[in-house]
């Protein structure tokens, strides 16, 4: 289930999904702090495209202290690799190649477009997820650029995400990568939000089921917590005074004893 308040981003998406089927794709770029509920979005996203036969293939950055080169790419084609029907990748990007030997970026990227565009044609239409591009190299993102111009005439949808935690630094991917990959790529961003009071409350009242006095207590708690809690410590919050024995909780019906979260609520 989607985390509270996202239904209208979650149909906007599919509208951008239904246009990449038909031929016309795009860029959609979700910012957010950590735990705001981005990852369980996109994935919601890439459940419904599977249900439409489009092929889903995610890739991600890590927190690592040197990011390797192109280095969501390589998981990109080894993921597409695994269908016998696709396009063979760039040699760089094959198994055993030597893609921190490249000389010629924009004769890759050339070969990449032209891959992932036969790959939407000959397979289906395609849903490219990409996730933290915060930690990403710079190599990836002017690759992510280069792809996302010529996306409106594929059948693909690139949907990537990043965190906003970093806005501070001047050296950010915010501020120094962001505004480029939004201008070339004609991309839509979505901006995740914290919730409010209201959606906290929408939150409690749909996983569980209070006495009118822990419904009191609660809304006191949801006060206090909007301040600086997103989805995740919500969800944290919520789980703790349950373990504490603060609530006396009975399960709604649309909540599941022993559940990672509960109904409308992102995890991370």
């Amino acid at each position: 289930m989607l985390p509270v308040g996202q239904d209208a981003i979650r149909a906007m998406l599919l509208d951008d999904l239904s246009a990449a089927v038909d031929g016309t794709g795009g860029v959609v770029i979700v910012g957010g702090e950590a735990g705001i509920g981005k990852t369980t979005l996109v994935r919601s996203l890439a459940r419904e495209a599977e249900q439409r036969r489009v092929r889903v293939v995610e890739a991600g950055c890590f927190d690592l202290h040197s990011t390797p080169a192109f280095g969501p790419w390589v998981d990109v084609f080894d993921n597409l690799g695994r269908d016998p029907s696709t396009p063979a990748p760039p040699p760089a990007f094959a198994r055993g190649g030597a893609i921190e030997r490249v000389v010629d970026q924009a004769a890759l990227f050339c070969i990449v477009c032209g891959t992932i565009s036969s790959s939407s044609r000959w397979t289906g239409p395609v849903l490219l997820i990409l996730e933290d591009l915060h930690w990403s190299d710079p190599a990836s993102i002017d690759l992510l650029r280069e792809l996302g111009r010529r996306a409106s005439q594929m059948r693909l949808l690139i949907v990537v995400t990043y965190r906003t935690d970093d806005l501070m630094r001047p050296e950010s991917f915010s501020h120094l990568r962001l505004p480029a990959l939004i201008r070339e790529t004609g991309g839509h961003r979505i901006e995740l939000h914290r919730l409010d009071h209201d959606q906290l409350r929408m939150l409690v009242d749909g996983w569980l089921k209070l006495s009118p006095s822990d419904t009191e207590r609660s809304r006191r708690i949801s006060g206090a917590s909007t301040q600086t809690g997103t989805h995740f410590f919500a969800t944290e919050l919520i789980r703790a005074l349950e373990d504490r024995g603060v609530w006396r909780v009975q399960r709604s019906r649309t909540g599941r004893a022993g559940s990672a979260c509960p109904p409308h609520f992102s995890c991370t």
